[in-house]
């Protein structure tokens, strides 16, 4: 079942269209939004309260509805990129696995070493400082991880 554009998505649509007819591509073709950006670094386009991510109202604007369940992905792994030609639709779990490939969090580190610092911090409340100098990454990587378990943990497990 597809998702419905809303009157706020169209009006979301029409807002990016008239800002990023303004973009050039960078050297790796990526439009960057140099507007409004979220916390995780995400573009953000907003229509009264309501907040959009821009690249999904980019997606939109060019292939029409996101299907329920669905993410709107980038090739080229930058978060405030919204050429809709680094986009693509995914599950969460074709998102992970492709960023995996791309040197993201899961490739530095197995899903297993993922599940054992989460566990660690949880139940030792070790330092994240501590976690990412026995694992080799950075303080900031451990920081990601714990933020938003969900993401990374027991990724073969999921549908």
């Amino acid at each position: 079942m597809r998702k419905i554009i809303g009157c706020l998505e169209e009006i979301a649509i029409q807002r990016f269209k008239q800002k990023v007819k303004f973009l050039l591509p960078d050297s790796n073709g990526c439009i960057i939004w140099p507007y409004h950006i979220m916390s995780k670094g995400y573009g953000r386009v907003r229509v009264k309260d309501k907040c959009f991510r821009a690249h999904r109202i980019a997606f939109m604007a060019k292939n029409g509805n996101i299907p329920r369940g669905l993410h709107v992905c980038h090739t080229c792994d930058v978060r405030n990129c919204v050429n809709p030609n680094h986009l693509f639709l995914g599950t969460d779990k074709d998102n992970m696995l492709d960023g995996s490939r791309k040197g993201s969090i899961l490739k530095k580190l197995t899903v297993f070493q993922v599940n054992r610092i989460y566990e660690k911090y949880r139940t030792t409340k070790i330092s994240q400082r501590k976690l990412a100098k026995q694992y080799g990454v950075l303080q900031s990587t451990i920081w990601r991880l714990l933020k938003d378990p969900d993401r990374y943990l027991c990724i073969e497990n999921r549908g």
